[in-house]
């Protein structure tokens, strides 16, 4: 029994670990195996009136100006915006990183750092339901998007990461 407790605690070491050292060119190309991509690092300050706007798109009380994002192509065929949103989770950050596809849908999500403790991260199968929602989509916690049991916070969290990235997507990149 202690074995396997020292295993699966290894193992979930590593799995934070793994969250940290990563980059997120890194993420994009693993999320794009079968394809050659070329990813474009870029970022946007948003001037106050814009801010004002993504605070009625999103429907969150924004507090940062400055947005850093990644376009992804492939054979000059856009493949969409990989945009990394930072925001306190409980009492500590997450970051994550959002692929806004060009028909303005969620095409994957990866978080990148999580600073809370580890079993607040959401799994895959949870992340997965956010895929394909776009701006028309409601993204509520509860009724549209399943909640995670010990984790609520979490998953309000990466819902509302999700219509950030979206409205900062249709506000000042497309």
């Amino acid at each position: 029994m202690k074995t396997i407790i020292i295993m699966l605690t290894t193992a979930l070491a590593l799995h934070c670990n793994s969250l940290k050292h990563v980059s997120a060119e890194e993420i994009i190309q693993q999320n794009f195996s079968s394809t050659q991509v070329t990813v474009e690092k870029s970022k946007i300050i948003l001037n106050s009136d814009e801010l004002s706007q993504m605070r009625t798109l999103s429907q969150q009380p924004l507090k940062s100006k400055i947005y850093r994002y990644y376009k992804v192509t492939s054979k000059k065929r856009l493949l969409g915006y990989a945009i990394l949103i930072a925001q306190k989770v409980r009492t500590k950050k997450a970051t994550v990183m959002y692929l806004v596809k060009p028909d303005s849908k969620i095409g994957f999500i990866e978080i990148l750092s999580f600073l809370e403790p580890p079993e607040y991260i959401p799994n895959k199968e949870w992340i997965d339901q956010l895929k394909d929602r776009g701006a028309t989509d409601r993204l509520k916690v509860g009724s549209d998007i399943s909640t995670i049991t010990g984790a609520t916070l979490s998953a309000i969290s990466i819902t509302k990461g999700a219509r950030v990235a979206i409205a900062l997507y249709g506000l000042k990149i497309r």
